[in-house]
């Protein structure tokens, strides 16, 4: 049934592209392609429709999320991330169906996407795009969605967001984890969690944008390293603030970013050292992670964040490491001797055997 409905909606999509291109000549100057687009889009929106500011809003919106988003993403998730109406983005989608999939039957799949992917190509270039009302800026929207996705994570995250019991339990050991991770983390802030950095790393620097990063570090970075440990992806935190960091950096006179960037390198740090246990257990963060860090940013706003709070989960002792160890991380998984070690060229994979030929 579910096959049968999908194939229905490509057959409308293609009955209208069918009808926009009836009578419709090769506009000059522009490939087939580039021409087959820029009629389906002026077809849907006039020069005059764009002139509204809340249609040319709308429209810009919901293109710039088949450009820059980086997952599939159902309706509810896309208007929480473009700030617009349900009605609006439905309506948007609709006239947009020649070239934009979406599934009109279930509004709560995830299945937002390009008919092709030429069509995200297409208008993320200038030269290709004739029409400036339907050419996305990248690098603005980038910084939109980064600007989004942080300030979801600062205003709807806390510590233990799932009421996990006891910070010895083990997370795979929860027989209900993805129902506890679906009721206590929204979508659209798993989607925030997981894909901030990367719009962070493609934005132009903003003091909107900087202010919420720096919220961010100083309030929440525990907080989302606490979810992204219990959604399985600390591997993409670590990428995270690798990236985020070297976005600080290269912008050494902003003062805001450079605290940020400090704060990011302790977190950084801080999974790496303890990557382990935190995968095991979000809450081992504030049980073992920071109490043995060294004293760095990091732990230092923690405990002032504690002190000021009224709660002391964190004890700050004088026998603290004055800082990181040359040590990065870790790796565990060998049960005898380790008898080689080999790396890639590129230096993104390590190869290992031990005694028991593991």
């Amino acid at each position: 049934m579910q096959a049968l409905q999908n194939v229905r909606t490509f057959e409308v999509a293609l009955r209208r592209l069918d009808s926009i291109l009836e009578g419709k000549t090769h506009v000059l100057g522009l490939s087939t392609l580039d021409s087959l687009y820029l009629t389906v889009l002026e077809n849907a929106y006039t020069q005059s429709d764009m002139e509204e500011v809340s249609v040319s809003h709308r429209v810009q919106a919901v293109l710039a999320s088949i450009v820059v988003l980086q997952d599939r993403v159902s309706l509810d998730v896309l208007t929480h991330l473009l700030d617009l109406s349900a009605e609006d983005a439905f309506e948007t989608l609709r006239e947009l169906q020649s070239v934009i999939f979406f599934d009109e039957l279930d509004l709560h799949a995830g299945k937002i996407r390009p008919l092709h992917l030429t069509f995200r190509e297409f208008l993320s270039d200038k030269a290709r795009c004739k029409n400036n009302d339907f050419y996305i800026d990248t690098h603005f929207y980038h910084g939109r969605l980064a600007v989004t996705c942080l300030e979801l994570i600062n205003s709807a995250m806390h510590t233990n967001m799932c009421n996990l019991s006891h910070p010895t339990v083990f997370k795979d050991d929860l027989p209900d984890l993805q129902s506890l991770i679906h009721d206590n983390i929204a979508p659209h802030v798993q989607y925030a969690c997981k894909y901030w950095a990367i719009h962070l790393s493609n934005a132009n620097v903003t003091e909107r944008l900087s202010g919420a990063l720096r919220v961010f570090c100083e309030n929440k970075l525990l907080v989302w390293l606490e979810a992204m440990s219990l959604m399985s992806g600390l591997d993409t935190a670590v990428q995270a603030f690798t990236s985020s960091r070297t976005w600080c950096q290269g912008h050494p006179l902003n003062e805001t970013l450079q605290e940020s960037s400090n704060l990011l390198f302790d977190g950084y740090r801080l999974l790496l050292e303890f990557f382990e246990p935190i995968n095991q257990n979000p809450e081992q963060i504030y049980v073992s992670a920071l109490p043995l860090a060294p004293m760095c940013r990091l732990v230092e706003r923690y405990a002032c964040g504690q002190r000021q709070s009224g709660t002391h989960c964190l004890k700050l002792f004088n026998t603290r490491r004055p800082q990181w160890d040359a040590c990065l991380r870790v790796l565990e998984g060998h049960h005898g001797d380790v008898r080689q070690v080999k790396f890639s060229h590129d230096g993104q994979y390590i190869v290992s055997v031990d005694s028991s030929d593991t």
